[in-house]
């Protein structure tokens, strides 16, 4: 496994080559991601710089992958599915995005089955959001974080994206 980040500075990952580069630089990630049979696509720019960065990191995962024949893994949220999401998701479910990032989300997603890569996407629930809304993180993770603790469900991972 090779675990791809662009500055580490974590401890090295037990069984992993840890390799540095800039995901954005397609030339760069092919060189990284050369005999790979996945590539995990986890990386997330800060959400002002969306709605380029998504577009460059899509188009240079894209070309990894086509050069490396690698499936691609994406692990995603419901945005897509807008604020008239039902309680019930299914495969069949309509994307209606209805915010920025649900848009540049769609966007995203529809890049990769376009450019006729072997992809995977991975759909969880919400993250984080810039209010409370009850989700999962702030019910579970952050809800006593006003008394100086977090739960987090599992072990602290290292941050990065893994090819």
């Amino acid at each position: 496994m090779t675990a791809f980040g662009c500055n580490w500075t974590s401890p090295t990952l037990q069984g992993a080559k840890q390799v540095s580069g800039d995901a954005f630089d397609a030339d760069v990630l092919t060189v990284a991601c050369k005999g790979m049979d996945a590539i995990v696509q986890a990386l997330n720019p800060p959400y002002p710089a969306w709605s380029k960065a998504m577009q460059v990191l899509t188009a240079s995962v894209i070309t990894t992958a086509s050069h490396s024949g690698a499936t691609v893994m994406i692990p995603r949220n419901v945005y897509n599915y807008g604020e008239a999401m039902p309680t019930v998701l299914k495969e069949s479910t309509a994307h209606v995005p209805t915010t920025r990032k649900g848009r540049l989300r769609e966007q995203m997603e529809k890049a990769f089955p376009a450019s006729e890569v072997q992809t995977i996407i991975l759909r969880v629930g919400d993250f984080i959001d810039a209010e409370q809304s009850g989700n999962w993180f702030d019910g579970h993770v952050a809800n006593k974080v006003s008394k100086g603790n977090i739960m987090y469900p599992g072990p602290i991972p290292c941050m990065g994206i893994l090819a």
